[in-house]
């Protein structure tokens, strides 16, 4: 009996193993699975891959004729289908929006602070370009671009007809800048205030989010009907147990709640799961005992207090090795036991200070 029962115990260690090992590489997959999905709106502390002309922002620079002599970042082309980006994004061309906040009047509509990782914010040229660039940080930084809106404080509204990222001025005779996308990279072509409503440079946010990954389908396996689920090995300890609970009657459930359980005929069982009679007693079951110095009819080790007082933890482990291997060969209906006892020594009207291990915190630790 005793080698039967360790050869389940490693069989289930063994199958527990080796279902774990698909799910941990599903794990990491599923950690990397993201979405791009087409936005019709801006929400702030997300993330969105900025596409202009079929082109994705990267933050990474690039010489674009059209920028005027002013910084530029680069493009990468990018396929869609239905709403979804279906191409390669990489961490470059993912972009936190933040909402923006500015000390300068007239400006008209809600901003947002761009930054890809740890770069600085999204600017049109930081030389005075019209280019679009990360903001030139040895004159702007954080505390002083609220004051710069044209600079980094970027607009997402439906101009000319369609969505638009651009940068407006609260100079009167400033440029209104668009972001725009072309295979060389990304420009800001500028549009004088007057008539800024008529231009038209599209741009389309896809917000970044998590795949739903579908759960692999779990092929059935056939059960067999020929006798009762609580007696099937094949089945796992919940389907069995539920199985076997339904079988009882309330008188027999509650039964179970005490500490020493009556045991139950085959023939007491109700119909259960598969309406299958019961073939096999449940035997009564005892779950209160203690085994601090050994089981009763086997070895009679030293009390707590004496083993710990050989400052010996594996002696102790030999020992309660033993004591296992006893009660597993001769327990009977009874494989539950309370030990160790791990209060401290601390004063002797206690009465029960043998059960302990010690007055000293560390060696009761250990042991």
């Amino acid at each position: 009996m005793k080698h039967f029962t360790r050869g389940i115990a490693w069989l289930l260690c063994l199958v527990m193993l080796l279902g774990m090992l698909p799910v941990v590489s599903l794990a990491a997959d599923e950690a990397d699975a993201k979405v791009y999905t087409l936005a019709d709106t801006v929400e702030v502390g997300k993330q969105y891959v900025i596409v202009s002309n079929g082109y994705a922002l990267k933050n990474e620079t690039a010489a674009v004729s059209t920028a005027n002599g002013g910084t530029s970042l680069a493009s990468a082309a990018v396929t869609v289908e239905d709403g979804k980006i279906t191409s390669e994004i990489t961490a470059d061309m993912i972009w936190d929006f933040a909402e923006g906040t500015t000390t300068q009047a007239g400006h008209p509509y809600t901003g947002y602070f761009i930054t890809n990782g740890d770069s600085k914010f999204l600017s049109r040229g930081s030389s005075g370009g019209a280019g679009v660039a990360p903001l030139n940080t040895a004159t702007y930084d954080a505390a002083n671009v609220s004051s710069k809106p044209h600079y980094a404080y970027w607009s997402v509204e439906e101009v000319g007809g369609v969505m638009s990222l651009f940068l407006f001025s609260t100079t009167s005779s400033d440029y209104v800048f668009f972001a725009r996308g072309a295979e060389a990279g990304f420009d800001a072509p500028g549009v004088s205030q007057d008539n800024w409503q008529s231009a038209n440079y599209p741009i389309e946010l896809y917000v970044v989010g998590e795949a739903e990954v579908e759960e692999p389908e779990v092929p059935e396996v056939p059960i067999d009907t020929s006798i009762p689920m609580y007696e099937n090995t094949e089945l796992s300890f919940e389907e069995r147990a539920a199985d076997l609970v339904a079988r009882m009657t309330v008188q027999q459930k509650a039964g179970q709640l005490i500490n020493n359980t009556a045991a139950i005929s085959a023939s007491q069982l109700g119909g259960g799961a598969l309406n299958v009679p019961g073939t096999k007693d449940l035997p009564r079951y005892t779950w209160w005992s203690e085994m601090l110095h050994g089981t009763r009819g086997g070895v009679n080790y030293p009390q707590n207090t004496t083993v710990a007082s050989t400052w010996n933890p594996e002696l102790y482990r030999a020992e309660a090795t033993n004591i296992a291997q006893e009660v597993r060969e001769g327990g009977g209906s009874n494989l539950n036991f309370y030990s160790p006892t791990i209060n401290m020594h601390r004063d002797p009207r206690w009465g029960r200070n043998e059960e302990s291990y010690s007055e000293d915190v560390l060696l009761t630790t250990v042991f």
